[in-house]
């Protein structure tokens, strides 16, 4: 249904981990109906995860801050719009799925230790179990099996500078960055400047966020 829907950049995890060798290049290129089907029969146990990147429609916001999830969720539609594909796997965290506009290259961004935004890179589960809570994740109101990306509220780079901008004020009056660069990640930020420093600071804090070896190993 996912398939079906529009969401094709599909692979199967073991709690929040790929184990797929070159997964990554799923976000270049959505699996084929054929390979997915057989995907599906053999990877009976496995949970299911979106992999980002430009094959992929869908932009992620995932707030990872479970004191202040209703706030963030306010603070995204506001800048964003409502969404009826929100996710949640350790309540109240949430995820807030959004359709990219035609021709709009999004970045992966994370602003710590609160949001994650997932536009060129990485991967979230969606269906399965979550690993720390033991239960399904589940969907607030629709689901990618119940609506076609068609009908997804859809976003450009402005709406998403817009929210960027928005975030990072919200982090400085509540003390949670010492940096004035949108997308620099927090007080966890690399203190180098540029695309270079945002890749080191996005890799360093992908291996600090692994809570498994199997995920560890996934990530490196």
């Amino acid at each position: 249904a996912y398939w079906e829907n529009g969401y094709q950049t599909l692979m199967p995890a073991v709690g929040k981990a790929i184990f797929v060798p070159g997964w990554q290049m799923r976000g270049e290129r959505p699996v084929e109906l054929e390979e997915l089907s057989q995907a599906v029969n053999h990877y009976t146990e496995n949970n299911l995860s979106l992999v980002y990147g430009p094959a992929c429609p869908v932009v992620c916001i995932d707030i990872d801050d479970k004191d202040n999830a209703y706030d963030l969720e306010r603070l995204t539609f506001e800048n964003l719009g409502p969404t009826p594909l929100i996710s949640v796997g350790n309540w109240p965290k949430r995820k807030l799925l959004y359709r990219k506009a035609p021709g709009h290259k999004f970045l992966t961004r994370r602003f710590q230790p609160i949001v994650e935004v997932f536009g060129s890179s990485g991967q979230t589960v969606l269906e399965g179990l979550h690993p720390g809570t033991q239960r399904p994740y589940s969907w607030v109101e629709a689901s990618p099996a119940t609506l076609p990306l068609a009908e997804l509220p859809e976003i450009t780079m402005a709406h998403m500078a817009l929210f960027e901008r928005a975030l990072l004020r919200w982090m400085q009056h509540n003390g949670m960055t010492h940096s004035e660069r949108p997308g620099a990640f927090g007080k966890a930020a690399s203190p180098m400047s540029g695309p270079v420093g945002d890749m080191l600071a996005q890799m360093r804090m992908e291996r600090l966020s692994t809570k498994t070896p199997q995920e560890f190993i996934a990530c490196i």
